[in-house]
């Protein structure tokens, strides 16, 4: 009989990391818009029991426990008389970072209720990885400064108070600063923040403005404020602000300018995403008819022209408009974006919802315009420009359906360019798990792309339960 003690390891469980020295993590802030029931990556390691079987990932490769460094045969550290024992905990410590290409190694860790380990039982243990986007870089900017890795290019920036934290500021004052990040092996680089205005105007500016290896520069993000708000304009600065990769390309710099003639602008929460796929389109709509979709209330017409094109259109009435349903099976990451116009003068009872259902569920909200209401609140972050609409999937299935709202027949509001994006990321390979004795395995794996990976392990034996722990290794741009 073993007699070796259990060592359980404990490491740290990081979900969205900061790769750049000296930034700022803010929570799981790039996959906010994860709706209530579809489990964000990133809860602690974990063991529970129960009668289910093993969990499997969307998106992930998986492994199961086949060989082993010596015969087991079911023997235990603890057992008496050659017995096997049940375990009674599982745990899973893996690297917070690893190298794509660079083999990498996780330990579980089993172990019954006298704290002993649990030996032989690789073939009762299951793994998947599941890749997800990898965080570049994330600032909330509560230490009152825009230090390295920023760099100014133009002007002071700054930072004020805004609703009880602190975030990139200016008042009467422009700005330019900047941030680099790595981004080999990556498909498309997203930068998701939060806005604030005090009553801006024609004068006030936020931009954001990416170049990869020293190129020249491309917009990014345009909010001009002396546009904003104006009537029987189709914008588009409510979308995901993401840009492709070009091939070969190892940095990227990305821009924030800042403009103020005499009202002040915030901007906070920023966070650089790197997807090591390109989206391809689920569904790109320009409403041109309604094929697809279902009606409920209002009167119709449902579509109309708006600034020069067919869109969702509702002028004087209320609808639910609900999407077919979407394959998104294949997709580890799923992009949503639409762009919104208005006629008049919104006031309340003005307003468009965009909501989801993943796998037949509750339909949950990713974005409310209330355009009569809060929608260009002052000093405070506009709920709806958080652009969060990037989620990872972890469902077979996607709805959409759109709520409009006009209660006067001069203030119309419309939608149209919907649009969802897949991103199919690369499988990492998992080899089978080894025995490495006294209730210690070893899972080892490689990642091709940067990613974050979500490892989750089970341990199931039938008429005894199961065991999951789960851990995050972020495969860093090189």
């Amino acid at each position: 009989m073993d007699s070796h003690p259990t060592k359980r390891k404990f490491g740290p469980l990081l979900v969205w990391c900061c790769l750049a020295p000296g930034c700022t993590l803010v929570g799981e802030a790039v996959l906010s818009d994860k709706p209530d029931g579809v489990e964000a990556p990133g809860s602690a390691n974990t063991t529970s029991s129960g009668d289910s079987g093993a969990t499997s990932g969307h998106g992930g490769s998986a492994t199961t426990g086949t060989t082993a460094t010596t015969g087991g045969g079911g023997a235990s550290s603890s057992g008496v008389g050659g017995s096997s024992p049940v375990p009674m905990a599982l745990a899973l410590d893996c690297p917070a970072f690893a190298s794509p290409g660079a083999a990498t190694s996780c330990a579980l860790t089993l172990s019954a209720s006298d704290g002993l380990g649990v030996a032989g039982e690789a073939e009762h243990l299951a793994c998947v990885a599941i890749p997800g986007p990898v965080t570049l870089f994330a600032d909330d900017f509560d230490d009152g400064s825009l230090d390295p890795p920023w760099t100014t290019l133009q002007g002071s920036p700054a930072t004020a108070s805004l609703q009880g934290g602190e975030a990139a500021f200016t008042d009467q004052d422009d700005w330019d600063a900047a941030v680099t990040v790595a981004v080999t092996g990556l498909s498309q680089v997203c930068v998701d923040f939060d806005v604030a205005q005090g009553n801006a105007n024609n004068k006030e500016r936020i931009r954001w403005e990416m170049s990869f290896d020293g190129g020249a520069g491309s917009s990014l993000f345009d909010l001009d404020f002396k546009s904003w708000k104006a009537a029987g304009t189709l914008v588009g600065y409510n979308r995901n602000a993401c840009a492709s990769v070009p091939a070969g390309s190892s940095t990227a710099m990305l821009r924030l300018r800042m403009d103020s003639d005499d009202r002040a602008i915030w901007v906070d929460n920023v966070v650089v995403v790197g997807v090591g796929a390109p989206f391809v389109d689920v569904v790109a709509e320009s409403f041109t008819d309604l094929q697809g979709w279902t009606v409920v209330g209002g009167n119709g017409p449902f579509t109309g022209d708006f600034s020069g094109s067919s869109a969702l259109l509702a002028v004087a009435q209320g609808f639910v408009a609900t999407s077919a349903v979407f394959d998104v099976a294949a997709c580890d990451v799923v992009d949503t974006d639409f762009a919104f116009g208005f006629e008049g003068n919104p006031d309340s009872g003005d307003s468009i919802q965009l909501e989801t259902s993943y796998d037949g569920g509750a339909f949950v909200p990713l974005e409310t315009l209330d355009l009569g209401g809060a929608w260009d609140a002052q000093d405070t972050p506009l709920a709806w420009l958080g652009l969060r609409r990037t989620v990872g999937s972890g469902a077979s299935s996607l709805q959409y359906r759109f709520t409009l709202g006009s209660d006067d027949p001069f203030d119309g509001v419309a939608v149209d360019d919907f649009q969802v994006g897949c991103a199919t990321l690369p499988e990492p390979a998992l080899a089978p798990l080894v025995d490495a004795l006294g209730g210690d395995y070893q899972l080892s794996m490689t990642s091709t792309i940067p990613a974050s990976l979500r490892v989750m392990c089970t341990w199931s034996r039938p008429g005894a339960g199961s065991l999951v722990a789960e851990d995050v290794v972020v495969y860093a741009p090189l």
